[in-house]
């Protein structure tokens, strides 16, 4: 009885960066899948009456996060990670956009304030929605209650973090993160925003480290 896939169980993975060196990134994270013992039971119940001698997993599947059903089942490139998928590297302050294994587009953003503890939660996630011309809506490290006006808006945290246009910013410095930075999401140029939110697609990996 053979299901056909490998699973991955949303902690760390292995990914060659935009510079060619190979890391390991934190444990935090939401993309991946596992095997439900008490779906595939019954899966293979079923199997075993009709005489089949092989399934697929696929519908015995859950993930974590927005996404219930889990992400990336029968993905093997890239160590399970895929082809297609963002990274974000702090120290850089710089996104990569990739489609099919090619680099497609790349940013400077400012991620979360580090002084405040509201760094941009390190690991793999994934895109869980897109959005055009939203309200984002928290509590800012002062205490204070914000609204901001968004063009640009995919989320990949389900605390609210994500990539947004930030046309209110006018720190785009490498060091702005440190301690002007933004309260957890990856704050993106109003001229990066839109080419980044088109590539972008829902469910796809975004590694962050």
């Amino acid at each position: 009885m053979i299901f056909g896939s490998q699973a991955t169980d949303f902690s760390q993975w292995w990914l060659t960066t935009h510079a060619g060196n190979t890391i390991m990134t934190s444990a935090q994270g939401s993309y991946g899948w596992r095997i439900s013992t008490t779906k595939a039971a019954k899966t293979l119940t079923d199997a075993l009456l009709k005489g089949t001698t092989s399934v697929s997993a696929k519908a015995d599947v859950y993930g974590i996060g927005y996404n219930t059903g889990g992400v990336g089942y029968g993905t093997t490139s890239n160590n399970g990670i895929g082809d297609t998928y963002a990274e974000v590297s702090i120290s850089a302050q710089t996104a990569w956009f990739y489609k099919d294994g090619k680099l497609v587009y790349s940013a400077r953003v400012v991620t979360g304030k580090q002084s405040s503890g509201d760094d941009t939660p390190t690991g793999v996630y994934y895109i869980m929605y897109k959005q055009r011309n939203t309200t984002l809506r928290g509590i800012g490290d002062t205490g204070k209650a914000y609204a901001s006006l968004v063009s640009y808006w995919a989320p990949f945290i389900e605390s609210g973090c994500g990539f947004h246009d930030a046309s209110w910013r006018t720190d785009w410095s490498t060091t702005a993160y440190v301690n002007n930075g933004s309260n957890g999401c990856v704050n993106m140029h109003t001229y990066d925003a839109p080419n980044a939110f088109n590539d972008l697609s829902v469910d796809e990996p975004v590694v962050i480290y």
